[in-house]
């Protein structure tokens, strides 16, 4: 599945291409900045998001190595569905699914575990609800991980306001993998607990411990004016990028806010991993919605 695929209801519209997420516009006003399939945006993160430690992981007491994909951070990155053809399982005016297959050939991951993405759209917002299952004879370790960069249209994003309840993000070492522990966001920089502007803060991420309103997602928005996208998610983890190492096409233009179902290196750390036996079914549902701030909750 090369071609774009459109859905769309009333003002809203979507496209999806190669399973990615490329666009989401609301009355003409695009919330996805234009990065064209670059920079993983709008992507899938299967069977891991973000990075494994050099590759390399144990499982069931078998040592696996993955292809090393982050040169110079000599890490894995972004999971294996880069490349990945998409079939398409049903396309109606305002939803589309589509579905992937890891098959056991990737290096370092002989699993086999089958991929399912929805998207719809309705009212001012985009639903996403991704089922991995395990088509396999043996457990899978798991994780998944999206990657939309958002933006307020028409605002760089140090005039942006940003709304973060996260308690607590993980400190990394200078290669970006986790220390194994947690640290409290009170009174810190990254402590976006109330929303403030980001101004020049350079944020590169995973924050957890995030508060969950009583229909069980989590609400994160970035706001300019009176205008707001709301990330709502049912996952524990957050990594949020300001895109300050990327080129000049990109830098700061929009900024990163990924669902994880598991923390960075999770193969490794195990937080938030996931073991799919054989025939287990992963549900994943995060969305955007475009709304007026202070934010409505509602998804």
């Amino acid at each position: 599945m090369d071609n774009a695929l459109q859905i769309a209801s009333g003002p809203v519209q979507a496209i999806v291409r190669a399973g990615a997420l490329h666009s989401f516009s609301v009355d003409g006003h695009e919330f996805l900045p234009p990065f064209d399939g670059k920079y993983a945006a709008g992507s899938v993160l299967s069977p891991f998001p973000n990075r494994v430690n050099g590759g390399r992981y144990q499982h069931n007491g078998t040592s696996y190595q993955l292809q090393i994909t982050e040169p110079g951070n000599q890490n894995a990155l972004a999971g294996l569905l880069g490349g990945k053809e998409w079939e398409v399982v049903g396309h109606q005016p305002d939803a589309l699914t589509v579905r992937t297959t890891l098959d056991g050939s990737d290096e370092g991951y002989p699993f086999l575990v089958s991929i399912e993405v929805s998207y719809e759209v309705s009212a001012s917002q985009i639903l996403v609800t991704t089922k991995t299952t395990n088509t396999g004879s043996r457990p899978a370790p798991y994780g998944v991980g999206f990657h939309p960069y958002v933006q307020v249209p028409g605002t760089s994003l140090n005039e942006c306001t940003l709304l973060i309840p996260a308690a607590s993000m993980l400190p990394v070492d200078n290669r970006q993998i986790p220390l194994g522990t947690k640290e409290p966001v009170a009174g810190g920089s990254y402590d976006f607990r109330a929303a403030r502007p980001i101004g020049e803060t350079v944020i590169d991420h995973c924050f957890t411990d995030l508060t969950k309103e009583p229909d069980g997602f989590s609400y994160i928005s970035l706001s300019a004016g009176r205008a707001a996208i709301t990330l709502f998610m049912d996952v524990p983890f957050l990594q949020v990028y300001t895109a300050d190492t990327l080129p000049p096409d990109g830098y700061r233009r929009a900024i990163a806010l990924e669902p994880q179902s598991c923390a960075p290196d999770a193969f490794n750390n195990h937080m938030g991993l996931s073991i799919l036996d054989p025939g287990d079914q992963h549900i994943v549902t995060w969305g955007l919605r475009v709304t007026r701030y202070p934010v409505d909750r509602r998804p």
